[in-house]
């Protein structure tokens, strides 16, 4: 009997937080296996490809750093922003319902209003949004970072997409 050994095709993966500390530099990245050469990526710029997506780097380096700060007087879970610097500039990870209530985009903050909490089960930032209910609309509910297929982009998904995609992660 032969016994195989899964070889994992991200080689020098960085290592993957598991508890978030406030006012640490991180690095958002995502495990992407569905590329046709399986990758990591790291969030790049604020610069949005299309309303949907925040492009990344394969480039750890080359990734900004994200820094989880406190959101002051927050009472619940959700009590994180999302920060990054570019170019000397702050900005923060947010998320944004559409117009017809139909998509869920990124959204650049430069006063941040979104708030995230840790999920620890799937080490992933996660935020609420309250949809109105109605045809075609996206559902309320916790909405996480990540990408799925073969893009290579940052995007936000609903919690019920996340085992068959591929969740960011911190990393340092």
């Amino acid at each position: 009997i032969t016994v195989l050994e899964y070889v994992d095709p991200i080689q020098n993966k960085p290592e993957r937080v598991t508890t978030p500390v406030v006012g640490t530099e991180y690095k958002l990245g995502i495990e992407q296996y569905g590329l046709s050469t399986p990758s990591m990526l790291y969030l790049k710029s604020k610069v949005l490809v299309s309303t949907y997506y925040i492009p990344s780097t394969p480039t750890f380096a080359e990734g900004l750093n994200a820094v989880l700060e406190e959101v002051p007087g927050a009472s619940d879970d959700y009590k994180y922003y999302l920060k990054f610097t570019e170019g000397g500039s702050d900005w923060y990870y947010g998320a944004k319902v559409s117009d017809d209530y139909a998509h869920v985009n990124d959204a650049i903050e430069t006063t941040p209003t979104t708030k995230w909490k840790w999920d620890a089960v799937n080490q992933a930032l996660v935020t609420y949004l309250d949809i109105p209910e109605g045809e075609g609309h996206k559902e309320s509910g916790d909405y996480y970072i990540g990408t799925y297929g073969d893009k290579n982009t940052f995007s936000l998904s609903s919690m019920d997409k996340i085992a068959e995609s591929y969740p960011a992660h911190l990393y340092v």
